[in-house]
């Protein structure tokens, strides 16, 4: 996961080498959007996938070429050339004139067709943290690993066919835990606890923009970075991974300030060789990262350093629609008593309804009786942009269904105007059922002469921003909320 949600600091794209353009080296990153390499496909990575194949296919064309202007003889890699008349070599490379005919492609993929070197990952360092203005940046040492690829020289693929080889990496789980103490004393009361959490899910190496929400220079599913192409005429290739988790936490919240982080990721990754839908696991490894660091007032910090196992199972492999792990996490608070709930902002107890409710049972409570003690005020603005009559103004109210339905109004407003309705959020919905997939219906009515509807739109959690109206009478409204 990466910066500020629950981040990777990975690899970026490396300037590209002919005949493998994918390399990537280290450099500040997130994670990225995977997408389904039949579908469109980005056209940065169509070109790098179509200079690697390229060298592929054309090395192939350039063998043909040579092998038809005998007596000339090709030496490959510095051996011997082969004499006229005998097989060529296995691997692709055509037999001179008069000799046996090219072997037939291998079909499929099986661990048979490689061979490798290195895969092992490499930790050092620890867990810091350092001030970074008005947060402090928590980071996980460097981790990575180096590999040699080779397509085995008895192992031929055809014309226009290729095996990817690359990292694939899943995030098996991760919590980020900001400790916030009263008064920043490292031993006092604990008032809140902020988490970044994530589900088991797809990891890719990209870079993170935490304004947008959005992550550039990711590579397409299964891969955590780009891959490197092997064929007939490029049978090997240099495979390397880095990854460099962290993530921001605010200094102060509330009365709280930053006092120690707690929590771990877990990954699991694999030196991975794909073809077509098939996919292979070369070598895999699980790691994680404990995050526990006392921050000093200084707003720096060290903390333990990152270990590794040998994996007894490859990481899973997921739908190029998942979500990857920095666009899936979670941020939410917890706090251990109604009170210090209180005490929270409205948009802090609603952004932390979902999380609670699936991860910590007490800390749910505890925000569920808060908001039903504070019930914040829901409002519904709405703008006539037309009237439902030519000669006179429209009477509006507003009907809000969620777990209980409230209406309001009426209000009269001409062409241009709007008008407000405000509803208390316990008379739409209890607290304590609100998730991430949570909707109101919104009903515009019009009651001049008799109440029609003549709109109507759904508003998602957490319940603020533009309601998209469908017209059904002759009127037309805009309207939006807040909370």
């Amino acid at each position: 996961m990466s910066q500020d949600h629950a981040a990777h600091e990975s690899a970026k794209p490396a300037t590209p080498q002919s005949p493998d353009p994918t390399e990537q080296s280290s450099g500040p990153a997130a994670v990225g959007l995977g997408f389904d390499p039949r579908a469109d496909v980005p056209r940065s990575v169509q070109r790098s996938r179509l200079i690697a194949m390229q060298g592929v296919v054309g090395n192939r064309a350039v063998q043909r070429l040579v092998q038809s202007r005998t007596p000339i003889a090709v030496q490959r890699d510095g051996g011997t050339p082969p004499a006229s008349g005998t097989p060529a070599p296995a691997g692709g490379a055509p037999a001179p004139a008069g000799g046996s005919p090219s072997p037939t492609p291998a079909t499929g993929l099986d661990a048979s067709m490689l061979t490798f070197t290195g895969g092992d990952l490499k930790l050092a360092g620890n867990v810091s943290a350092a001030p970074q203005g008005d947060k402090v940046r928590v980071t996980a040492p460097d981790v990575n690993f180096s590999a040699h690829v080779t397509l085995n020289k008895d192992v031929t693929l055809g014309d226009n066919q290729n095996i990817e080889t690359g990292p694939i990496q899943a995030l098996m789980g991760a919590d980020r835990i900001g400790v916030y103490r009263k008064g920043g004393d490292p031993t006092g009361e604990v008032l809140e606890e902020k988490h970044i959490s994530a589900d088991k899910t797809r990891d890719a190496a990209g870079e993170y923009d935490p304004r947008k929400g959005t992550v550039s220079g990711a590579t397409y599913a299964p891969w955590f970075s780009q891959p490197k192409f092997l064929g007939d005429g490029n049978r090997e290739a240099d495979v390397s991974f880095t990854d460099r988790p962290g993530f921001s936490l605010d200094v102060k919240s509330g009365e709280g300030s930053l006092t120690e982080v707690k929590g771990q990721d877990r990954f699991s990754l694999s030196l991975a060789a794909k073809r077509a839908a098939a996919i292979i696991h070369l070598k895999s490894t699980n790691w994680e990262v404990p995050w526990h660091t006392a921050i000093s007032p200084t707003l720096t910090g060290t903390g333990g350093s990152a270990t590794s196992s040998v994996a007894t199972e490859p990481p899973p492999v997921f739908d190029a629609n998942q979500p990857i792990a920095i666009l899936s996490a979670q941020q939410w608070s917890a706090f251990d008593t109604v009170e210090k709930a209180m005490a929270a902002p409205v948009s802090t107890l609603l952004r932390s309804l979902p999380a609670a409710k699936g991860q910590s049972p007490d800390a749910h409570k505890n925000i569920v009786d808060a908001l039903q003690r504070k019930n914040p005020t829901l409002t519904i603005t709405v703008t006539v942009q037309s009237t439902n009559s030519i000669a006179f103004d429209d009477r509006i109210s507003v009907q809000v269904k969620g777990t209980k339905t409230a209406k309001k109004g009426s209000v009269v407003i001409g062409d241009g105007g709007s008008g407000t309705f405000a509803f208390g959020l316990t008379e739409v919905l209890d607290p304590a059922s609100i998730d991430a997939g949570t909707t109101l219906s919104i009903e515009i009515l019009e009651g001049m002469v008799w109440d029609s509807s003549e709109a109507t739109g759904t508003l998602p959690f957490p319940f603020a921003g533009d309601i998209g109206l469908r017209k059904k009478g002759s009127a037309k409204y805009g309207a939006s909320a807040s909370i």
